[in-house]
């Protein structure tokens, strides 16, 4: 019987034989492949690869609706109302934030994207007309 340290040595010898065999079959494999394109890791298996099977999507729109323009006309926007909102007063803001109270008394900072209850998202907080101005879906909160 072989001491362990053989034993193991043994092993070591014989698996890196195989790794090597391995490889080499490999290599005449893909050297002798009819495929223009090589073999690698099996990427022809995967599905983010794959050729798909339906037409293409030109195609089926054409055969779908003839009557409709695809061609994208860029982002939506919100609609902006300038309407002054009288029941909030805007009491000190800067470009990044704002206070404002509430008809009911409450106090709310905002940010631009931030939702004020009762006027929307918030767009913008700017300097305009010599005093600060919220802009809001449902309209502007001034200073005054």
């Amino acid at each position: 019987m072989l001491a362990p340290t053989k034993f193991i040595d043994f092993l070591l010898r014989l698996a890196g034989i195989g790794l090597a065999g391995g490889s080499l079959y490999l290599a005449i494999r893909m050297t002798l492949a009819s495929s223009p394109e090589p073999v690698i890791n099996g990427r022809e298996f995967l599905s983010i690869y794959a050729k798909p099977k339906k037409p293409p999507l030109d195609a089926r729109r054409s055969s779908i609706a003839k009557g409709i323009d695809f061609t994208p006309i860029g982002s939506l926007t919100a609609v902006r109302s300038n309407a002054l909102l009288l029941d909030f007063d805007l009491i000190d803001a800067t470009s990044a934030v704002a206070t404002i109270r509430t008809s009911h008394g409450r106090i709310l900072r905002v940010s631009p994207g931030s939702f004020l209850p009762g006027c929307g998202r918030v767009l913008v907080i700017q300097w305009r007309d010599g005093r600060w101005m919220v802009q809001t879906t449902k309209g502007l909160i001034a200073q005054f």
